[in-house]
Order: C-alpha cells, then sequence, then structure tokens
C-alpha cells in the first residue's frame, strides 16, 4: 500500500484544520511507472535513430561532396600538371633553340671576322706594300705617300678593331674558367689595362652557347669599362651560386645615375646581350653608384 497523508484547510494559506490519510495500491502506480519508463526509453530510440540517420545522410552527403570534389581537383591537378610539364617543354625548346642559335650566330661573327681579316685585311696589307713601290724614295716623304699610308693603317687598325670584336677564338674547345682568362687576357694585351681576375676553381662546366654568353659579357664589360673609367679598378670575378655561375664585371670610374644605367642597358650593346643571357634562362643587371663605378651581373644556367 501507499500511504499519503494531505493537509485540511477551510481556505488556501490558512491553518491546517486536520489531515487526511489515503492509502492506494502501489501496483497499479508502479504498472504507469513502468509504461511510462518504457514509452520514454521507445521515445528516446526513435529520437536518436532519428538523429542518426539525419547524421549518416548529412555525412553521406558530405563524403559524395567531398568525392567528388577530390575528383574534380584530382583533375584540375593532373590537367594542370600537364600544362605545366608542357610550358616546361615549350621553355626546354626555346632555350635549346635559342642556345642554337646564338652559337650559329657567334660562327657567322667568327666567320666575318676571319673574312674581314683574310679578305680586306690581306688586300690592305697588300697596299701597304705597294705603296712603297708606287713611291720611289724621293716621294716617300711626299703630302700624298704620306696621306695614302695614313689612310691604309687607319682603315687596318680600324679591320683589327672589328675583327677583335667580332671573334673569340678557340673557346668552345676551352674550359669555362680557361675561357674566361683568355678574354681578360685579349683586353689586357688590347688596352695595357690591369684587370683583377678571381675565377672560383670549382666552377661547373657549362654548355658552349652558356660559355659564349659569359665570353661576351665579360669582354663587352670590360670594354666599356675602359671605355668609360679609363680602366680603373677593372675586374672580373666567377663564383658559383647553386644551379647558376654568377659573373661579375665592375670598374672604380664616375658611375652613373640610375636613368642613365638604364639608358647604358640600350646604348652600349648590353641590350642584345641582356637578351641573350635571358633567352638562356638566366638574367643581367647593371648596378652603379655616381663616384663608385659601375658594377654588371649576370645569372648563368649552369644546367642549359
Amino acid at each position: 500500500m501507499l500511504e499519503v497523508y494531505v493537509p485540511l484547510r477551510r481556505q488556501a494559506g490558512g491553518p491546517v484544520l486536520a489531515v487526511a490519510g489515503l492509502y492506494y495500491d502501489r501496483t497499479s502506480l508502479l504498472a504507469m511507472f513502468q509504461e511510462n519508463r518504457r514509452l520514454t526509453w521507445l521515445i528516446d530510440a526513435m529520437v536518436l535513430a532519428v538523429i542518426a540517420l539525419g547524421i549518416h545522410a548529412i555525412v553521406a552527403q558530405g563524403d559524395s561532396v567531398i568525392d567528388r570534389q577530390r575528383a574534380e581537383l584530382k583533375e584540375q591537378v593532373e590537367r594542370l600538371t600537364q600544362l605545366l610539364d608542357h610550358n616546361k617543354a615549350l621553355r626546354l625548346r626555346i632555350q635549346k633553340a635559342s642556345s642554337l642559335s646564338a652559337e650559329n650566330a657567334e660562327l657567322h661573327l667568327r666567320r666575318i671576322g676571319a673574312d674581314l681579316h683574310d679578305g680586306i685585311g690581306q688586300l690592305l696589307t697588300i697596299s701597304l706594300l705597294k705603296l712603297d713601290q708606287l713611291f720611289p724614295g724621293d716621294q716617300a716623304g711626299s703630302r700624298d705617300y704620306i696621306i695614302l699610308r695614313e689612310m691604309l693603317e687607319e682603315a687596318m687598325a680600324e679591320v683589327r678593331a672589328m675583327v677583335s670584336g667580332l671573334s673569340l677564338p678557340h673557346m668552345m674547345e676551352k674550359g669555362l674558367a680557361e675561357a674566361i682568362g683568355l678574354v681578360v687576357l685579349k683586353h689586357r694585351h688590347r688596352t695595357s689595362s690591369t684587370v683583377d681576375c678571381m675565377i672560383e676553381p670549382d666552377l661547373t662546366e657549362v654548355g658552349n652557347p652558356v660559355k659564349l654568353a659569359i665570353c661576351r659579357m665579360v669582354q663587352e664589360g670590360l670594354n666599356n669599362a675602359y671605355k668609360h673609367a679609363g680602366g680603373k679598378g677593372q675586374s672580373v670575378t666567377v663564383r658559383r651560386e647553386g644551379r647558376f655561375a654568377v659573373v661579375t664585371v665592375s670598374d672604380e670610374g664616375p658611375g652613373m645615375q640610375p636613368q642613365a644605367a638604364s639608358n647604358e642597358m640600350q646604348q652600349l650593346g648590353l641590350a642584345g646581350l641582356r637578351n641573350r643571357i635571358i633567352s638562356l634562362g638566366g638574367n643581367l643587371s647593371v648596378g652603379s653608384v655616381p663616384g663608385k663605378g659601375v658594377t654588371l651581373t649576370g645569372h648563368f644556367p649552369t644546367d642549359v
């Protein structure tokens, strides 16, 4: 039995007049509790099942979206990889074509130099020899003789200067350090100036196109240093920096303003040299501080 006591009042909040005692059979109450408990567990289970199904549906949909996006991303990555490989192949083909073009141009310049030396140079030499025959000893000091000889000698000097600028003899058969050394030695001999040359001993050997471009840069840089700085403080430095050979040609002349350095790039034949170096995958820059000289810095790839 379930015993319950209830206070009795005349009105709500009034004094307790009596206490009533009630007795219930708790069997029906316990049965109701058990029924409510089962109903509660059933409702909880259904709610949890619905939540689980909803979560499962959301996760499944998310997995589907992720799988689709992953497939699309993979396809895009594959397409991008193909494009990169294609661009790399095109870049290598362009670099190879540029290298062959530069090498052929160098051979062409050598042929032009040889033709000038063997053709016009020989003709001028013969003309100088014939000049002495045309003017006997008593006329060797005449005004016409002196004028003709000066003209022929000036023409011969110009031809020699042209040939010297066009040709880089035997560079293809030399190593990189030896080829740079020959260019520096030739400049010293031609200008009777001093050039400090520092070349790292462990330089990576490069292909002929890169080697010719390096020699051209050293030649052009030293010519400009002698022309604009009088050969003061001429120096050539070659070092290795990763996959690049870094070549620096500098002087200690008056230098130039930044705008003048940009114009110098266009006026002194450096523009074509810069384009050649860029086509090989490198770069050429001009730096200058007024009163402290000019510095040419070239980065040349060693794996071309």
